[in-house]
């Protein structure tokens, strides 16, 4: 397998975290949608980050369903709850770390990719409040990983979005906000699935 996109995408870096969580061997192409447009176009034309290529050359793209498939490969190491209301309950408050992710890249285009005299203050506040609204939200539920414990697709998400925004907005952590969020992250990062897919700047 081929995973094409750059680490400092949450969305690409939760895939590569579950691929060495799970087991699978694969190749990572640290490809930019920005800057290696023709190279990536030649995995994926619509020029989707996260991209997964499959050893028959099968193309999965987006990082929700390259995760779903996964699961469904390997069931005995799944990430998700197969069915149920543990299966529902686990999907919505992962997509609350992705919306959350997904707020905080909005704010890196509204501010670094765009050149200045475009800037609009209000897109950027609002992408802002989204973030801080998220975090709280994960703030709320996240526990600290006990000795031993296997990472479900919660954590991996959630610790990967805190990451991120530490990153991209690290004016929104001082003051010992989100302490559960912080502990987590901590405890995540030093991990070596994580460890194996370090974000890039």
């Amino acid at each position: 397998m081929k995973l094409i996109g750059m680490y400092d995408s949450p969305f690409v870096r939760r895939v590569a975290i579950s691929l060495h969580i799970q087991g699978f061997t694969f190749q990572h192409l640290p490809l930019s949608v920005f800057r290696n447009i023709d190279a990536f176009r030649l995995y994926n034309p619509l020029l989707k980050a996260p991209s997964l290529v499959l050893g028959d050359g099968t193309l999965l793209s987006d990082s929700s369903l390259i995760l779903d498939y996964l699961d469904e490969q390997v069931p005995e190491r799944r990430l998700i709850p197969p069915s149920g209301e543990a299966r529902w309950t686990a999907l919505r408050q992962i997509n609350q770390a992705i919306v959350t992710a997904e707020k905080a890249v909005s704010y890196v285009y509204e501010t670094v990719l765009r050149p200045p005299e475009k800037h609009f203050a209000p897109m950027q506040e609002r992408a802002r409040g989204q973030v801080q609204t998220g975090l709280a939200l994960l703030d709320e539920r996240a526990v600290a990983l006990l000795p031993g414990q296997h990472l479900n697709q919660l954590e991996i998400t959630t610790a990967v979005t805190y990451r991120f925004v530490a990153h991209v907005l690290p004016e929104l952590l001082t003051d010992g906000a989100y302490p559960r969020l912080a502990a987590l992250s901590a405890q995540c990062e030093a991990l070596p699935a994580f460890l194996s897919a370090p974000l890039e700047s």
